[in-house]
């Protein structure tokens, strides 16, 4: 039985790279077939206005729970090995 429309949270609505994707021909590959989607530029300003909200929600949280910086860690560069288990931060220089 198909949902009508409306009545499933999960359903695609026309026009989302979901949508599209469900009408992939069979033995097309789909990262080929996505990648024709039209609308590629619109997804990812979205992506981008939800990171911002989910960036600022979590940056409140930070201020009232009074905890440290958890979203912009540094990054483990190649050349640094990780720390040991139990080892806060680099390991000591010989």
């Amino acid at each position: 039985m198909t949902p009508s429309a409306g009545s499933c949270a999960l359903c695609s609505p026309p026009g989302t790279l979901a949508s599209y994707a469900s009408h992939r021909p069979e033995g097309r590959d789909p990262v080929v077939y996505e990648r024709d989607w039209k609308h590629p530029d619109a997804l990812r300003r979205e992506i981008t206005a939800v990171r911002e909200t989910l960036v600022f929600l979590a940056r409140a949280l930070q201020r009232v729970a009074d905890v440290s910086d958890l979203i912009d860690l540094p990054v483990l560069r190649a050349t640094e090995a990780p720390a040991a288990p139990g080892q806060i931060g680099p390991p000591p220089a010989d």
